[in-house]
């Protein structure tokens, strides 16, 4: 005996669009949310040593570019 499924539920694909790049939207939401919380709440001398750790981390991926370099010491 041969089975047949069948599906009698009709999915609208644009709706289906709309609900992940809603999901998608609340997550970077949230995402910002988390890091502007973090951010705040950091102790000053920790927001410096950070701040500090990101010039010297874009000095190492900029290394042979003059005009970025130039903008980082601006900085």
């Amino acid at each position: 005996m041969k089975q047949i499924c069948i599906t009698i539920f009709k999915v609208n694909k644009i709706t289906e669009r709309s609900r992940m790049a809603g999901s998608a939207q609340q997550a970077t939401h949230l995402w910002w949310h988390v890091l502007i919380k973090t951010l705040v709440s950091m102790p000053l001398k920790t927001a410096d040593d950070a701040k500090a750790q990101l010039v010297d981390e874009c000095k190492l991926y900029y290394k042979n570019n003059e005009d970025k370099q130039k903008k980082i010491k601006e900085f």
